[in-house]
């Protein structure tokens, strides 16, 4: 949006704060036409440079409204028209532009028809219901002011709608829109950044305004503080909702297939059980109707999921807020990145008097955002734990492996790297925190708070630690042209993780050899994984499945891929106890399986036989044993 020219319609002025500040940010934007509640605004082939600076000139101006656009700037056949008219008459420039065939039009009927226009974007910056369904009355909108402006979501031409306003479409309008191929989130997704805004504000407010009435800080330092970190603030707010949103996109593109449709029909009866939603009050489809989407081959629209995955949140964020989080030795370094880092450089985050409820609430939207809500259940479901623990596990895993920095690179790039690339780099980031929480999730819950988790986090609070494992791994990053160097690595990393989860988390619970510390450990794991085959099995469990079936043998052989890799490494583990150094220990039992690595496989279904047939060997070697 900020290098290619989009046409927009809108409903606002410019003296506005959600009208003038949204049209301000990109200079690409070809505004059409918008109107008021005073003034019909027409510029049929706006010049996007004078345009925009105009448009910056008239949001300085106090209370200011389209009739002070400078009307020299204002391409042929356009202008500003009172509503006030009883007709307005339209220039050839206009009516193509709009695509309206009468010469003619009455500003109400004008307006609607700028609704209707074949436009990249509208933009409801303004007060009113402007979208509703073809199921719906007017009056059931209960907007009569807006009655002959209001348009039927199925009628809509323009390709996106953003909500700057609330409530400017009915939950069904969006719905019918969102059905239609049209793209739309929520007015509540799309003005969430005030909410989130607000949330930090008053949590940094509230903690100042104990200090200062406990007499530690001065009432001058608060207020400097709080203007300090207006920039921190903003950053942060932008990066919940960049993450949010992402989200939502990710979740979308994923609804034309089978599972992703029925783990979320599950999900939505499960909630619906639970009290936790009504699907008539947030306007989800019934069972039979989403039956009908799948036999269409789709799911879910983004209006519907944003729903679902708000609750979702809230769900989990109840459950958290009930739990002692602040008591797990994590908490702290989950907990940090939430507020200003002016306002946390010298105070412990946890001292904050709602550090327990907020900690609930980061942990509900990182954890949601970064897996999506059908891991968690999946991972509970597999491993006959709760929800809560799954996300436990995710924070242990985040903050021992310091999982935050190589998450910071991916995201500072996944709005510019080709589309691609990032759905592909978030299916593996998702891979990976799979497989690192189903790590800790098999270690027994008391080893998890000893040395050795204390040990693997100092561990990987090196960088080079994860330097080193990136650059010994062949990653998809590699085949891609142009991306920046952290970004690349970045990636390698995530690939590296995912291939030591398995034995990363089981160096808590696995007795090694005298003298072996963890590095060593890891080393070992890294070199069985290269010469037993398993990094090429693993890149070749990655390839597309075919049907849902297929899938699923999928999931089975990577866990049997996972315990395969265990039992391999016990063996070298007692091996180097009984005499043998490390690297002669992995070349013993690796050669008395015949084990010298695969080829890279052409399908799924060869990367599974392979994944069984080295199974089976092993688990030969050990019953013989």
């Amino acid at each position: 949006m900020n290098t290619t020219p989009f046409t927009v319609v809108g409903v606002g002025d410019m003296s506005g704060d959600v009208f003038g500040n949204g049209v301000l940010l990109s200079n690409q934007i070809k505004l059409l036409a918008a109107f008021d509640h005073r003034h019909i605004f027409l510029d049929p082939n706006p010049d996007t440079a004078k345009s925009f600076a105009e448009r910056q000139r008239m949001f300085a101006l106090p209370r200011s409204s389209w009739e002070d656009y400078n009307k020299d700037l204002i391409s042929q056949g356009g202008g500003v028209f009172p509503r006030s008219a009883r007709s307005i008459e339209l220039s050839p420039e206009i009516r193509a532009a709009l695509d309206i065939a009468e010469t003619a039009l009455a500003p109400e009927e004008l307006m609607h028809r700028i609704l209707l226009a074949p436009v990249d974007l509208f933009y409801n910056g303004g007060i009113g219901t402007y979208i509703k369904s073809s199921a719906e009355s007017h009056a059931q909108v209960k907007d009569r002011a807006n009655d002959n402006i209001r348009v039927n979501g199925n009628e809509l031409r323009c390709k996106v709608v953003a909500e700057g306003g609330n409530l400017g479409a009915t939950q069904a309008g969006r719905i019918e829109f969102a059905l239609a191929g049209g793209r739309i989130f929520t007015d509540a997704i799309d003005n969430s950044a005030g909410v989130d805004c607000s949330d930090h504000e008053v949590n940094c407010k509230m903690w100042l305004d104990v200090e200062v009435n406990a007499g530690q800080t001065s009432e001058a330092q608060r207020n400097q503080l709080l203007n300090d970190m207006t920039m921190e603030v903003e950053r942060l707010v932008l990066r919940d909702n960049i993450q949010q949103t992402r989200l939502l996109v990710r979740e979308h593109q994923a609804q034309s297939e089978a599972h992703v449709q029925d783990g979320y029909a599950d999900l939505i009866a499960d909630l619906e059980e639970e009290g936790a939603l009504s699907r008539e009050l947030e306007h989800l489809p019934s069972v039979a109707e989403l039956a009908r989407r799948k036999a269409d081959g789709r799911g879910l629209t983004t209006p519907e999921l944003a729903v679902v995955i708000a609750n979702v949140k809230n769900r989990y964020k109840r459950l958290l807020s009930a739990m002692p989080l602040t008591d797990e030795s994590w908490a702290e370094k989950v907990l940090r990145p939430y507020f200003p880092e002016q306002l946390v450089a010298t105070r412990p985050p946890l001292n904050h008097p709602l550090a327990n409820a907020i900690l609930a609430t980061v942990l509900a939207n990182e954890v949601v955002n970064r897996c999506g809500p059908l891991m968690l259940r999946e991972l509970a479901a597999q491993h006959n734990c709760s929800e809560q623990d799954v996300i436990l596990g995710w924070g242990q895993a985040w903050s021992a492996l310091d999982l935050a920095p190589i998450f910071d690179d991916l995201d500072a790039d996944a709005l510019v790297v080709p589309r691609n690339v990032a759905q592909r780099v978030d299916a593996r980031t998702r891979a990976m925190l799979k497989a690192v929480i189903e790590g800790v999730l098999a270690v027994p819950k008391e080893q998890l708070r000893g040395g050795g988790i204390a040990e693997l986090t100092r561990l990987f609070a090196d960088p080079a630690t994860v330097r080193k494992m990136a650059a010994d791994v062949q990653s998809e990053a590699a085949t891609h042209s142009g991306l920046k160097a952290e970004f690349a690595l970045a990636w390698n990393a995530v690939d590296a993780l995912e291939g030591v989860a398995a034995f990363v988390f089981a160096a808590l619970s696995v007795k090694r050899p005298a003298g072996m510390d963890l590095p060593g450990f890891l080393a070992v794991g890294m070199a069985l994984r290269a010469q037993a085959g398993i990094d090429t099995l693993e890149r070749g469990l990655k390839l597309p499945a075919t049907s849902k079936s297929q899938e699923q043998l999928r999931s089975y052989a990577q866990q049997a891929l996972r315990r395969t890799q265990q039992k391999l490494l016990a063996q070298v583990l007692a091996r180097a106890t009984d005499g043998h150094d490390a690297a002669e220990a992995v070349e013993v039992v690796t050669c008395t399986l015949g084990l010298s690595g695969y080829a890279a496989s052409a399908d799924l279904e060869q990367a599974m036989l392979d994944v069984w047939a080295l199974s089976e060997a092993v688990n030969a070697v050990a019953l013989a044993a």
